[in-house]
């Protein structure tokens, strides 16, 4: 059991393997880890269920706790910020944020904050590590008879997401 008090700050505690944000907009939020490789895409999937769409006031989005992504009014269309632009979608249906072509520096923590009689958060603690766009496998051998021994050295270059 975790015991808190926390007023305008922002908390990450892993207990358990459990990721949680105490200070977000909904109280306490779980935190799903992703791990992915630059240049592909990752949906942030809120697993939001509501019974009619009229109860919700409010959709947003931030990076890193504080940098706004984007905001949805239901009934209108959704606002991107600026430097988002070209590189999230928004499904105003289940209120997933695409991000599209990630970078090493889009790693970090995003989350979903959604108004209504009673608030909804979902987190995500998102991972991106280097491609690995090429290998390169060098070898030297020297064979002078028949019963020699092959030496093969094999380097692949690029970063590995290392699974626990």
């Amino acid at each position: 059991m975790v015991n808190c008090v926390i007023r305008q700050t922002h908390v990450m505690v892993v207990v358990l393997g459990l990721h949680i944000l105490f200070g977000s907009p909904a109280g306490c939020c779980p935190v799903t880890s992703l791990s992915r490789p630059e240049e592909t895409s990752v949906t942030l999937n809120t697993g939001y269920k509501s019974t009619a769409a009229t109860d919700i006031h409010l959709v947003e989005w931030y990076y890193n706790e504080r940098e706004l992504i984007m905001r949805y009014y239901p009934g209108s269309k959704s606002v991107i910020q600026p430097a988002y632009e070209g590189r999230v979608k928004f499904d105003d249906n289940a209120f997933s944020l695409e991000l599209m072509n990630i970078k090493r520096n889009d790693s970090g923590l995003y989350h979903c904050k959604i108004t209504e009689e009673k608030p909804f958060c979902a987190g995500f603690s998102l991972s991106v590590f280097e491609s690995i766009s090429e290998k390169k496998v060098t070898s030297t051998a020297q064979i002078t008879s028949p019963a020699s021994l092959l030496i093969l050295t094999a380097v692949v270059l690029g970063c590995f997401p290392i699974k626990k």
